[in-house]
């Protein structure tokens, strides 16, 4: 029998949306936007497929899908075994992601753009850069970790491995990697909460990550404070700033001295 991938263009739910006997809705599949299904055999004279979900809670489910919502993902595949990529669970993706003009790194290309509540498979664990390879949609790149979230029983495996790798204590002196705009690469919808700086530039970190991935810090050049992505900090070491760790300036201070 044939198989097929699709994704789920509407959200769906059989009780409020069937047109078949309600005895009958609970053969259906219940569907997110954005949702992978693995469909069997050609669509019954009905209008409906029957398929299975492929991640999240969900996965393994099977039932009728109706073909008014969804689309088939042509040369969509599972990564084989033989790759050496094997999924370790779906996430949805929170905010729109640009890697052109988000990405804080020097090879963006290598990054997938994403869509607020699309799914995708988690394929390898999250990196010290805050980035996992991942795939959305039949493309592998890699993903920031702070802008999607786990789904099912996976999400408090993921959460382990981002604190492990992000957890900073309060107190932590941490220096910018890279500049940051809020206004610009911000994913939140209120920017104006966030803080600016200059790659170089350090912060004290003054609250533990939230559940965006964002540190409360505050600067130790202007004293302002604000929320800072986490992928975008790092702790302040004297051999990667090549300077004493209480003395030297920043680029930012730098630059206010010229002034």
């Amino acid at each position: 029998m044939e198989v097929r991938y699709f994704k789920v263009l509407y959200d769906y739910d059989p009780a409020e949306s069937s047109p078949n006997d309600p005895d009958d809705d609970d053969q259906e599949l219940t569907l997110r936007d954005g949702d992978i299904l693995k469909v069997y055999g050609d669509m019954e004279e009905d209008g409906f497929y029957v398929g299975e979900h492929t991640s999240g809670a969900a996965k393994g489910q099977k039932g009728a899908i109706p073909s008014n919502f969804i689309e088939e993902m042509e040369g969509y595949d599972p990564v084989p075994v033989a790759d050496g990529l094997v999924s370790l669970g779906a996430f949805r993706v929170l905010y729109d992601y640009d890697p052109d003009s988000q990405s804080p790194n020097d090879e963006p290309e290598l990054e997938l753009k994403m869509v607020e509540d699309e799914v995708g498979e988690k394929l390898e664990d999250v990196d010290d850069t805050g980035y996992f390879k991942g795939r959305i949609n039949g493309v592998v790149g890699l993903i920031p970790s702070n802008f999607v979230e786990m789904e099912g029983a996976e999400e408090a495996q993921d959460d382990e491995a981002q604190d492990a790798v992000e957890e900073l204590p309060v107190g932590t002196i941490v220096t910018g990697l890279y500049d940051y705009v809020p206004n610009e690469f911000s994913p939140n919808d209120e920017p104006s909460e966030e803080l600016g700086f200059a790659a170089g530039d350090r912060m004290v970190v003054m609250d533990e990550l939230d559940d965006d991935g964002f540190y409360f810090c505050e600067h130790k050049m202007t004293g302002q404070q604000g929320f800072v992505p986490s992928n975008y900090i790092a702790p302040y070491e004297d051999e990667a700033i090549g300077k004493a760790r209480t003395g030297g300036f920043t680029s930012y201070e730098a630059k206010l001295g010229e002034q």
